[in-house]
């Protein structure tokens, strides 16, 4: 019998400029540097089954029993962590999930080095997985559409005149 595919990561890297993000300068000045803790937290449990973490009523409970701090702390820090951009707020409004897209690009990315596939099915994916595809604005665009063609520009040069 097959083993099944992990869809989750056994590590994920820290970048070197961690806390120069401003989103993490602000949840360390506004919610403490245990915040950090409970957004890593996070990270390991998002992480380790894929690139999201459905809420449920436990999890609380279970990163209070990891972090030590109090459930209503947990909760707290999670609803600053969704106002400052750290997950994205529509998915968890619509969904009840936690997720971004820094996140989903950074599990792309270790998918990727990792040469491991992604799996068939993606929900609550905020990040284009078309490589013929550009995110321009938060719009889909096609490579084919992103390019231009010299001709179609109108160029007007001859019927400007020369002014000395």
């Amino acid at each position: 019998m097959a083993r099944p595919k992990k869809q989750g990561l056994d590590y994920f890297t820290n970048d070197v400029n961690f806390y120069q993000d401003i989103k993490i300068r602000k949840l360390i000045r506004h919610k403490g540097v245990q915040a950090v803790s409970v957004y890593h937290i996070l990270l390991c449990q998002i992480y380790a089954s894929g690139y999201y973490l459905p809420w449920d009523e436990d999890l609380p409970f279970i990163v209070s029993e990891i972090s030590g701090l109090e459930e209503d702390t947990i909760q707290d820090i999670i609803n600053y962590c969704i106002t400052i951009g750290l997950f994205d707020k529509t998915v968890f409004d619509t969904h009840q999930v936690l997720t971004s897209h820094g996140i989903q690009e950074r599990y792309i990315s270790f998918c990727t080095v990792a040469k491991r596939k992604l799996p068939d099915n993606t929900p609550y994916l905020l990040v284009n997985l078309n490589p013929n595809q550009v995110n321009s604005d938060k719009k889909v665009v096609s490579s084919e559409q992103a390019l231009f063609n010299s001709e179609e520009i109108n160029d007007n040069t001859e019927e400007t005149p020369n002014i000395a």
